[in-house]
């Protein structure tokens, strides 16, 4: 196994002892990559607890599936169950009705406030603009992609995303 540039390469063997379900190989799979599901599931779900309820049954669905393993790797593998997972959370959770709950106003200063300044933005920012801003920024997802999971119009979408990319703008520059 190689671990250039944190990403760690799978052998065949160690992608053959995961497919028999071998529990040390399973057990390195997620001590190797249960940081990164983690940060995949952190981007849309709304809180910490949420990231770390979809990251044990984002492994518990890779356990179930890897059979299903194939040769192309388990990194993008483990982000597309890690995707889909939020997705599906996403979906799940848009029956019930969801407002903006903090002001966009609340989030003025809180640069300076903390040393993970960025992250404090947008953990400050609206649910309402911080989904549509991470499915775009961060997942590189297209508008129509965002609002088929949203199920909110892509003009919509559009005004959210640039509403919080001015807001975190401004917040940085100042």
């Amino acid at each position: 196994m190689d671990h250039t540039q944190g990403r760690p390469d799978y052998d065949e063997a160690f992608l053959d002892r995961l497919r028999k379900q071998d529990p040390e190989a399973f057990r390195k799979l997620f001590d190797d990559m249960a940081g990164m599901v983690f940060a995949k599931a952190a981007v849309g779900l709304v809180n910490r607890s949420s990231a770390e309820d979809a990251t044990q049954e984002v492994f518990y669905k890779a356990y179930r599936s890897l059979a299903n393993l194939k040769d192309a790797g388990v990194r993008p593998w483990l982000a597309t169950i890690t995707r889909n997972h939020c997705f599906d959370e996403l979906r799940r959770k848009k029956c019930r009705p969801c407002g903006v709950d903090k002001p966009v106003d609340n989030v003025t200063g809180k640069l300076h406030e903390s040393e993970s300044g960025v992250d404090e933005i947008l953990r400050a920012l609206p649910e309402e603009i911080r989904i549509p801003l991470m499915f775009k920024v961060v997942e590189g997802l297209k508008y129509s992609e965002i609002a088929e999971i949203l199920h909110k119009p892509e003009g919509s979408l559009r005004n959210l995303v640039c509403k919080g990319l001015k807001i975190l703008r401004k917040e940085i520059s100042e």
